[in-house]
């Protein structure tokens, strides 16, 4: 009997779970087809297993292979009956000749299902070889029949003895053993093979793989070289010469077995692909392709295993093949996708794969592993409802496979079935079904709890349900299951913190310190590193944001120290997402898009395209309310582009953030065209969103009708329509958009700013400015408070078309609204794009038309401090450079007065309630909150030695008694004397770089 049918086998899955993702692994690793165990083996000899009857449950291209024909073969030989007219055309995955060769080969060994007579099963076999029945292996098998037809009884036993030791050895190399060569050494005399005798064949590959086995070493020494070309002349002569394929195939399996290709088995390979590809059996010679693949995954060579996967379904579909094949490689192909970050690609060959597994209409065994896997892959796309429905899918294959009266389930079966529920239970969870979600969890740790050893992950899955309950608001039921849990006792100490992370999402964060202190006081080293992120988030929760920061920075090295400078994946990436999100809620933006970007580097190239969309939207907000609207344009434009993965609220939200950013570039650049926003804004996929959008876009106002309260769209329509409301209700509404929506919070104080003058009667300016840097409104009386003595503090909003200026002192505060100034913009690009302090002097005033208002506020008294805020995007100027008014002329004086800066005006309030500090301190950037009351800051980067300068000449003035603010105007006038340009490398003077911000 010669080797059965390759077919399909189980799919390897990965389901992560710890406390991000689920966990589980089954099958062995590799997914496709396998080479048949062959004739005459011991488990064949045993328990022969007889051919299943002919049937077709599906169309004949997906069903009919190398099992299905044989039976249909068998039972034409014992009735004489013609063969069915689905064997008209074979499919490319039925060989003839194969099939031929097995029940001859059974027939003679005498295995069950085998043919009673002789004479009719050639007969049958020869019916089968009529006609152009397919493509693979020509018309061999009607030569082929010619001469089994002419062997006498004495031929046919020699035919059988060959076919059966030669399948004994066939197992040798099935097996993990080491092959001995001793073993193999001697073979017992068999008769004379039979002219055309396919067993004879099989038995000069059998031996050149032997060689191939026991020879030392990884190249191709010449006993087996002569070997091979013995084996191949074999086939030759037979016309078969795809027959050498699946002996080749088992050898190769054996020289690897789970280790890197060798020089010998790439070439075995090759041989195998070659001698597919001369039968035209191109299907088989693509599962080679395949098995590579397969290899190269197991290897850790990702891309390489994409690639081979790719060319793999190349060939396939080549062959015009339907049904089994085509999914598993179009599902490999998707795994590798998704863990090299390509959800595009991976999308593709999913949605293909399901429908070649409709198509082929797989019975329920095959389908359950499927559904497993389907649903993992189309989580990690962010297809949650699609995931949950590939996962029941699965499931219910699974109970219709071992419904009552069927065969019981094996553990690892059952494994699989609670391993299902889990896979709908996340993805259910991550849809927003927090309820169905927490139930699955339940469902799958009953299914735990019945197998052996399914305490741990039963308990697992108890607290996955209970952080689902928690987050849908009930938290007496989750808080029930984590108390459930504990009384348990004698819990390891990740079961613990899993716990206590639940008590943290249910609102209890002192209950999650206590348990986490509990398990900390026996745990390894190791251990209380890994507990080091639980702790940060829990000491967040709890409010002491110092220490979470110090916390979070801790966990971000051990999760990056092992990737050195590469991605360290979604472990490190979480960490960076949560310390971004406590940075933003602490009012520091600039620190949280510099972490969150850092988590954005971390999920590049893996499988958490979900994660690393959710990392991209947080950095684009972050920038949004930086002011930083091109860098975010650029975000949500990629964003788009790609289609966020998810939901359709997902791609709603990003389509809208696009719009809403070219909106505020339109409305603040003059000369920003705005005829691409009624495109933009008519790609939004919700019709209501759009209808918005695209009546903003074309200038009118949109009708709130029936929009859903609370809506992003409705926000928008209400915003708009703020255009003739009263200037307290215009800074009263942009309060409570400016975290999550800067751009409509700007629009309408840009709208309000180019009013007529009588219309902003009364207006609170120091809240108006607040408002438009994004900070906490702060009222006049609080701000000239704050001021001491004859500082002033100067605001300055570039808006465009407009600019607004704010002009307090102690008591006083002014309010003016000129014509913009395009001077601003052009001195920022050349500070920060185009350093040239030529071209910076040549600028001349930067604020060309507001000048002569400054000038008339300012006055000329030296001593007057002066603090000046200048809205985002722009940030701290060198100001020292601006020209602006007569004491900072373009002989860039700075003897006349000290020049702070400040992000706002409720920094200035809230700077003025500090103690004074005893040391000046430097803050990293203009944009950092201001946790002192006051600090140097550096507005375009300057060196180390540079930097020490300034330092010590401050301090140098500081001990001669010299107050904070005229110690750092001496340091700079000191720095300014010293100073000597260096014409290679212009750019804004080291003096001019250094500014002071806050109070005195």
């Amino acid at each position: 009997m010669y080797l059965r049918s390759r077919s399909t086998t189980t799919v390897s899955i990965a389901v992560l779970a710890a406390l991000a993702a689920l966990a589980t692994a089954c099958g062995d690793g590799t997914s496709g087809p396998v080479a048949p165990a062959p004739a005459g083996s011991a488990a064949a000899t045993a328990q022969p297993a007889a051919p299943k009857p002919f049937a077709l449950t599906a169309p004949a291209d997906a069903a009919l292979d190398d099992e299905t024909v044989l039976a249909a073969l068998i039972a034409s030989a014992a009735t004489g009956a013609p063969l069915p007219s689905a064997l008209d055309r074979l499919p490319p995955r039925v060989s003839p000749v194969r099939v031929a060769v097995r029940a001859m080969h059974d027939h003679l060994v005498g295995a069950t299902g085998a043919a009673p007579d002789w004479d009719k099963l050639i007969a049958a076999i020869e019916r089968l070889a009529q006609g152009d029945r397919t493509k693979v292996d020509g018309g061999a098998l009607a030569s082929l029949v010619k001469a089994w037809k002419a062997w006498t009884p004495e031929e046919r036993a020699a035919e059988g003895a060959f076919a059966e030791y030669y399948a004994r050895r066939i197992d040798l190399m099935r097996t993990s053993a080491p092959v001995d060569p001793k073993a193999v050494a001697a073979e017992p005399k068999l008769p004379m093979p039979p002219a055309m005798s396919p067993a004879f064949a099989v038995a000069t590959e059998v031996r050149a793989g032997l060689v191939a086995v026991t020879a030392p070493g990884e190249d191709i020494p010449p006993a087996l070289r002569a070997a091979l070309e013995v084996a191949t002349k074999s086939f030759t002569e037979l016309g078969w010469p795809g027959g050498a394929g699946p002996v080749l195939d088992v050898v190769v399996a054996k020289l690897e077995n789970g280790r890197k290709p060798t020089m010998r088995s790439l070439v075995l390979g090759d041989k195998a692909f070659e001698a597919y590809r001369q039968s035209g059996d191109s299907l088989r010679a693509a599962l080679i392709t395949y098995e590579r693949s397969a290899t190269a995954e197991r290897q850790g060579d990702t891309a390489r295993a994409l690639q081979l996967a790719r060319v793999a379904v190349e060939q396939i579909d080549a062959t015009a093949t339907r049904g089994r094949e085509l999914s598993d490689a179009l599902f490999r192909r998707a795994q590798l996708a998704i863990a090299l970050g390509k959800p595009d690609d991976a999308a593709t060959s999913l949605d293909r794969a399901l429908a070649e597994i409709s198509y082929a209409k797989l019975d329920p065994v095959q389908r359950a592993p499927i559904g497993e896997l389907a649903g993992t892959a189309l989580w990690f796309l962010g297809r949650f409802d699609d995931s949950a429905r590939a996962a029941d899918d699965g499931a219910a294959a699974f109970d219709e496979a071992f419904a009552e009266g069927n065969a019981a389930p094996s553990p690892e079966q059952l494994l699989r079935r609670a391993t299902l529920d889990e896979v709908a239970a996340r993805a259910l969870v991550d849809a927003g079904r927090l309820d169905d979600g927490a139930a699955r969890f339940i469902a799958a740790a009953d299914r735990h709890a019945k197998l052996p050893g399914g305490d741990r992950p039963a308990t697992t899955a108890r607290l996955f349900a209970a952080d689902a309950l928690a987050r849908a608001g009930k938290k007496a039921d989750a808080r029930a299951i984590v108390d459930s849990v504990l009384a348990r006792g004698e819990l390891s100490a990740t079961v613990v913190a899993h716990a206590a992370s639940v008590l943290r999402t249910a609102g209890v964060p002192g209950e999650a310190a206590r348990l986490l202190s509990d398990i900390e006081k026996a745990a390894t080293p190791a251990l209380h590193e890994a507990l080091v992120e639980e702790w940060a988030r829990t000491v967040a929760a709890q409010g002491d944001t110092d220490r979470a920061r110090s916390l979070f920075a801790s966990a971000a090295r051990s999760a990056t120290k092992a990737a050195g400078t590469q991605p360290a994946g979604f472990a490190a990436a979480r960490v960076f997402i949560d310390w971004a999100k406590l940075e933003r809620d602490a009012g520091d933006p600039e620190e949280a898009s510099r972490i969150a970007d850092q988590a954005i580097f971390h999920l590049t190239d893996g499988p958490y395209v979900v994660e690393l969309d959710r990392a991209r939207k947080l950095w684009a907000d972050l920038q949004r309310r930086r002011g930083y609207f091109i860098d975010a344009e650029r975000v949500a434009a990629d964003r788009v582009k790609a289609g966020p993965p998810g939901a359709q609220a997902q791609r709603d939200d990003a389509a809208l953030d696009l719009f809403l950013i070219r909106w505020e570039l339109a409305s603040a650049q003059p000369n920003r065209s705005r005829e691409a926003l009624p495109d933009v804004a008519g790609r939004i996929p919700d019709a209501a969103t759009r209808d918005v959008a695209v009546a903003v876009a074309k200038g009118e106002t949109p009708s709130v009708g029936t929009l859903a309260a609370g809506s992003r769209a409705r926000r928008l329509a209400e915003t708009v329509a703020l255009a003739a409301a009263a200037p307290g209700d215009v800074l009263a509404s942009v309060r409570g958009l400016l975290r999550d929506e800067p751009e409509m919070a700007r629009v309408a104080l840009r709208r309000l700013a180019e009013r007529p003058e009588g219309a902003r009667a009364g207006l609170d300016w120091t809240a108006w400015l607040d408002l438009w840097c994004g900070a906490e409104a702060t009222s006049t009386k609080e701000l000239t408070l704050a001021l001491e003595g004859g500082d002033r503090f100067l605001g300055v909003a570039p808006m465009g078309r407009k600019t607004v200026i704010v002009h307090a002192r102690a008591g006083e505060l002014q309010g003016f609204v000129v014509d913009g100034d395009v001077g601003v913009t052009r001195f920022w690009e050349a500070v920060h794009n185009e350093p040239s302090a030529a071209r910076l002097r040549s600028d001349g005033d930067v604020f060309t038309n507001t000048n002569e208002t400054l000038r008339a506020l300012l006055g000329a008294d030296p001593e007057e401090r002066l603090i000046i805020c200048i809205g985002p995007p722009y940030g701290g100027f060198p100001m020292d450079m601006t020209g602006l008014g007569p004491q900072l002329s373009r002989r860039q004086l700075i003897d006349v007065r000290d020049i702070g800066f400040a992000a706002s005006p409720a920094e200035i309030v809230a700077a003025a309630r500090r103690p004074k500090p005893s040391a000046l301190s430097f803050s990293r950037s203009p944009e950092a909150p201001l946790r002192d009351r006051n600090a140097i800051v550096t507005v375009v980067p300057v060196d180390d030695t540079t930097r020490g300068r300034f330092a010590t000449l401050v301090e140098e003035a500081r001990r001669r008694g010299v107050e904070t603010s005229a110690a750092v105007r001496e340091a700079k006038k000191r720095m300014r004397e010293e100073y000597e340009p260096d014409p290679r490398h212009p750019g804004v003077p080291a003096w001019a770089a250094f500014v002071l911000r806050g109070l005195r």
